[in-house]
């Protein structure tokens, strides 16, 4: 059995069921998780895979920015950390050089995971690939709506570009519509 101090350790920005999902996941794999939320109603509140960590007073990245690298340096060794949300994901990528020192990550730049992150991207290289895709759309607004969706059949799964997006009309994230 591995010494307690052998045992990775990680720090989840934890957003809805993807945050979820990653700490289950981690956890089965012996991983030692920190969960830190940002709503109250969070369902990993219930979780007993993790330690909790309560952010739902931080609003701005900045702020969020600032409790990563105070709590990064109040660790004895580098947590390995881990988005749940596109918005998280692009603010650490973004402040890389001032979370290297306390955190593991990935090494993507900002300007990938925008290429990453951006629907119309992704699908026109699938497109170019011959890679099948499901029909879809990228903020229309409501004229480009209504000619798309009698070409396209229901069920539609909308999803904006990534949740707190100031202009999504839909103000939720993974709502599905029949």
């Amino acid at each position: 059995m591995k010494k307690q101090n052998n045992i990775p350790k990680a720090l989840v920005l934890s957003k809805t069921g993807t945050g979820l999902a990653t700490i289950r996941g981690l956890a089965a794999g012996g991983v030692k998780v920190i969960a830190a939320i940002f709503k109250k109603e969070e369902p990993v509140r219930y979780s007993s895979c993790c330690e909790l960590i309560d952010l739902c007073h931080i609003r701005a990245s900045n702020d969020l920015l600032d409790w990563l690298i105070d709590y990064g340096k109040q660790q004895t060794s580098q947590l390995i950390l881990f988005p749940t949300s596109d918005e998280h994901a692009l603010l650490l990528a973004e402040n890389r050089q001032l979370l290297r020192p306390h955190y593991i990550f990935w090494n993507n730049s900002h300007d990938a995971l925008l290429q990453i992150i951006n629907k119309n991207q992704l699908y026109a290289v699938a497109k170019e690939a011959d890679v099948p895709i499901i029909p879809s759309i990228s903020e229309p607004d409501k004229e480009q709506l209504s000619v798309w969706v009698p070409e396209n059949n229901a069920p539609y799964f909308l999803k904006p570009f990534y949740e707190g997006n100031k202009h999504s009309s839909l103000n939720q994230k993974n709502l599905i519509l029949v």
